[in-house]
């Protein structure tokens, strides 16, 4: 899910990771595959979507009964927090 949010809001139920990873390549990257390093950077254009899309998936949740669900992006925002603290 979390990578879908790269590229759509979506509160879709999906039965499982491969009814996921099928509209990920249906409707937005046909070459995309897990833990792939090029793809991964390409993602990175799409984070601050993605963000902003499981922040909003996240208010819905309750309503759909929490499927779909995700929290990577409190973990990215925190990491960016974290980050900018650095010296």
């Amino acid at each position: 899910m979390w990578v879908l949010l790269h590229f759509e809001q979506s509160d879709a139920e999906f039965t499982d990771c491969a009814a996921v990873l099928s509209r990920i390549r249906d409707r937005h990257m046909p070459e995309y595959t897990k833990a792939n390093v090029r793809i991964a950077n390409a993602l990175l254009d799409h984070l601050d979507a993605a963000v902003t899309s499981a922040a909003w998936l996240e208010r819905r949740a309750q309503e759909n009964n929490w499927n779909p669900y995700t929290a990577v992006h409190q973990l990215v925002t925190h990491l960016r927090d974290v980050a900018s603290q650095q010296v």
